[in-house]
C-alpha cells in the first residue's frame, strides 16, 4: 500500500511540474545588436588642379593633374595624392660624420623636383564637401634666372619651391576655384593655382 502510494505521489509531482512549464510566458527575443557606428556615405569626387605660370600677361605653362578622392562623413573622408617628378643631381656626399642610412663619402646626391599635390575630401551633409588641396612643386632655375650667377660655375642648381594650401566648399558642381597666385620676386614670374570639383555620376 505504501509503494502504491509513493508511485501516485510521484505521478502527481510530475503532471504539475509539466503544467507549470506550460503555463510560464515565452522567453523575450534577444534583440538584433545594431551597429552604434554612423552611418557612411561615399561619395567620388573628381578634383582637377591646373598650374599655370605667367610672365606678364603671357601664359607660359599650364599642367593640369587630376585626382579622384571619396568623401565620407565627418569625421571620416577620403584621401589622393599624385606625384610626378625626377631627381636632379646636387653634388656628392663630403666625408665625415657618417650615419648609418647617410651616403657614402664620394656618392652622389640628388634632390627630388617636380609637382606634389594632397588632396582630401569630407561630406558635410546637404550635399556640400570640404575639398582640401596641398600643392608643392619644385623647379629648377633655368641659366639666366639664376640669381647666384657663381652656382652656374660651380655646377649647383638652383631650386625654386612654391607651396600652398587651401580649402574650399562646393556642391561638386564643377564650378572653378582661383585656389592661390604666388610672384617669384626673382624672375617676376607668378604662379597661379585652379581647382575644379565634381561629383563622379
Amino acid at each position: 500500500m505504501n509503494m502504491r502510494m509513493t508511485v501516485v505521489v510521484a505521478l502527481l509531482c510530475m503532471m504539475a511540474n509539466h503544467v507549470a512549464a506550460q503555463n510560464q510566458p515565452p522567453a523575450a527575443a534577444q534583440a538584433p545588436v545594431r551597429s552604434s557606428g554612423p552611418e557612411i556615405s561615399v561619395v567620388p569626387l573628381k578634383v582637377q588642379v591646373v598650374i599655370s605660370k605667367y610672365q606678364g600677361d603671357k601664359r607660359v605653362s599650364s599642367l593640369p593633374y587630376e585626382l579622384t578622392v571619396d568623401a565620407g562623413g565627418r569625421p571620416f573622408g577620403g584621401k589622393a595624392s599624385v606625384r610626378m617628378g625626377a631627381q636632379v643631381p646636387v653634388g656628392v656626399a663630403a666625408p665625415g660624420n657618417q650615419g648609418q642610412e647617410a651616403p657614402a663619402p664620394g656618392a652622389p646626391l640628388f634632390k627630388d623636383v617636380g609637382t606634389n599635390i594632397d588632396c582630401t575630401a569630407v561630406a558635410v551633409g546637404q550635399g556640400r564637401y570640404t575639398v582640401t588641396v596641398v600643392i608643392e612643386d619644385t623647379s629648377v632655375y633655368a641659366d639666366d634666372q639664376r640669381p647666384d650667377r657663381t652656382s652656374r660655375l660651380n655646377g649647383i642648381p638652383t631650386f625654386r619651391a612654391y607651396r600652398s594650401t587651401n580649402t574650399v566648399v562646393t556642391v561638386g558642381d564643377g564650378r572653378t576655384y582661383p585656389f592661390t597666385m604666388a610672384a617669384d620676386k626673382i624672375t617676376g614670374e607668378v604662379i597661379k593655382a585652379d581647382v575644379t570639383v565634381t561629383v563622379v555620376k
